[in-house]
């Protein structure tokens, strides 16, 4: 009976996702300039795709107790897809550049920020060491320099992606060296999840822009080796990366040279198989973000409060820096409760993910809440960037849809990303036009 149910639910969401993305009104390729469909595409890929797999291929792992909680989070999934049904098809950001302003004539200033942010990724993997899902760092977090390293590392992909929208040949030639560099050195991170941002993200920006046209059927083909090659691959490399640093004593300030990449390669290809458990297996394993809300959702009983809402008092004080509020709420807290019902699943800390905190606040009311909030939000954020009409917002879009897409973060989170990125881009925008005018007065 449990099958069944949880195959039912799964075909209902699956059909609701379908009819909704069928029915919204956008003429772009893949609808891609609607944050709506965006969100579902990350639904399905996160909440519905890996159970569909599990099902029929049940991991060869030992199955913790929350897996059982997978009835109840695609039912809290049908009740947040059931009122996205519903809202009007029409919410779609304005990228036409033909209709957009000027942002700025600042060429100059931009190839030099590009730079700044190649710079930055060649110093985090190369000098710090930030490879195979090692994370160091230079700066304390509430430090000032870390803000702006961390600017740099969020926003970096907006700086290079905008030198492409000048006409000037040499500067796409610039643009492309740098975005060339910047992908190799990201690759060479060996960090599955920076490497998906960065096609993602590059993806939606040249997708919009008219360079890629690639047919549906395709485009799956094509996504499939990616996340084969990303997610099984280079995430394999990643693992024995980590392994092998202890093994061997790489520390801080330390990169991996050749050789250790020769010796984690060999690691990798001496443990990579296809028998159970293989790296389809481990794929899976690793897109099935709803296993954090199985855990909560399956065992978040009575005897645990609910928060109502105070996992998104983070949302008030997001626009002011740590560095000068260094005991604003943290987001990152709550990932605690998956620690608390994971144990040690994968390591340590798994994302809540949106439904999961929109649970804990509300309980199942709270998935409703989950989904119109979103929906508001999203609303809103169409009508301001709208209004902007800029043709470099198609250059910080990649960002934004991406935090649409990442479902498996915490609503919270997603709504202080995309509004930091919105309101960084809206300081940009008039700092440049400011030096622009600066720069005229002056000639005059």
């Amino acid at each position: 009976m449990y099958t069944f149910l949880l195959t039912l639910l799964l075909l209902v969401n699956s059909t609701l996702i379908y009819l909704t993305i069928k029915k919204d009104s956008s003429k772009e390729l893949y609808k891609l300039n609607s944050p709506i469909v965006i969100s579902l595409y990350g639904v399905f890929l996160f909440y519905i795709f890996p159970i569909f797999y599990w099902l029929f291929f049940r991991w060869p792992y030992e199955q913790p107790s929350y897996y059982e909680g997978y009835l109840e989070v695609q039912f809290a999934l049908f009740l947040f897809l059931l009122p996205v049904f519903f809202f009007p098809n029409n919410i779609h950001v304005n990228l036409k550049l033909e209709n957009s302003k000027k942002f700025s004539s600042q060429i100059t200033l931009h190839v030099i920020l590009a730079v700044l942010v190649l710079l930055n990724t060649i110093y985090e993997t190369f000098i710090l060491g930030n490879q195979g899902r090692l994370e160091f760092s230079s700066y304390e977090e509430t430090s000032s320099a870390y803000f702006l390293t961390n600017i740099l590392k969020d926003y970096g992909l907006f700086f290079i992606l905008a030198l492409f929208l000048n006409k000037n040949s040499k500067v796409k030639t610039i643009a492309t060296i740098i975005l060339i560099l910047y992908t190799i050195a990201t690759i060479l991170s060996f960090h599955r999840f920076a490497i998906l941002i960065t096609l993602f993200e590059a993806f939606i920006f040249f997708t919009l822009l008219g360079f890629i046209k690639i047919k549906p059927r395709k485009l799956i083909l094509y996504s499939i080796i990616l996340i084969f090659l990303i997610v099984g691959v280079i995430g394999k490399f990643g693992l024995e990366a980590i392994s092998y640093v202890y093994l061997n004593g790489v520390s801080n300030g330390k990169s991996f040279g050749l050789q250790d990449i020769i010796n984690i390669g060999l690691q990798t290809y001496n443990n990579f198989t296809f028998s159970r458990p293989n790296v389809f297996d481990d794929i899976f394993l690793r897109l099935n973000q709803a296993r954090s809300a199985s855990a909560v959702i399956h065992l978040y009983t009575d005897t645990n409060d609910f928060y109502y809402g105070e996992t998104f008092i983070s949302i008030i004080f997001f626009f002011i820096p740590r560095f000068i509020f260094p005991g604003k709420p943290n987001m990152a807290e709550v990932h605690g409760l998956t620690v608390k019902f994971m144990g040690n699943d994968f390591g340590g800390v798994n994302p809540l993910g949106s439904l999961a905190e929109s649970f804990i606040n509300f309980n199942f009311i709270g998935i409703f809440f989950c989904s119109f909030l979103f929906y508001f939000f999203i609303l809103i954020l169409v009508k301001i960037i709208n209004q902007l009409k800029s043709k470099y917002l198609i250059a910080i879009y990649p960002y934004l849809a991406f935090m649409f897409f990442a479902f498996d973060l915490n609503l919270s989170q997603r709504i202080v990303q995309i509004s930091k990125a919105l309101i960084f881009f809206i300081l940009l925008r008039f700092l440049f036009q400011l030096f622009s005018r600066k720069k005229k007065i002056l000639n005059e």
